[in-house]
């Protein structure tokens, strides 16, 4: 299943969490198709909107996944969640969050509000 969409209107690349039912959680499979996607921007996207699908931004982490977890599998699931943010911290561009007041999974140290014409060594 994609648990995220991507909408490419250049100069602006949406991408959205496609979980509404479970309210988006951040699961490994999700977070690891936000990185994908962050990854495989078009050439010409000037500023990525990460939303999410119906009423909630994002739950955050998906619990369900560390009930019982495999050995080494928290810390793998924080290791991949500190590159997702990372990446959009390093964008070269512009990055909008959203406006509602539930988008605690990506802290506002990591959204730019301002074109950054730089070069990225995600770009390269």
């Amino acid at each position: 299943m994609s648990f995220v969409l991507v909408k490419s209107e250049p100069p602006v690349t949406r991408i959205i969490l496609n979980d509404a039912r479970r309210r988006n959680p951040l699961g490994m499979e999700t977070i690891k198709q936000v990185i994908e996607a962050l990854n495989n921007l078009d050439s010409d996207c000037q500023a990525v909107v990460i939303a999410g699908e119906g009423p909630v931004f994002s739950a955050g982490h998906d619990l369900k996944e560390m009930i019982d977890p495999a050995p080494g599998f928290v810390e793998e699931l924080f290791d991949i969640c500190t590159e997702m943010m990372l990446t959009v911290q390093l964008l070269p561009g512009c990055t909008v969050r959203p406006t509602r007041p539930d988008a605690s999974w990506c802290p506002p140290a990591t959204w730019r509000s301002q074109w950054t014409p730089q070069p990225s060594p995600l770009r390269e």
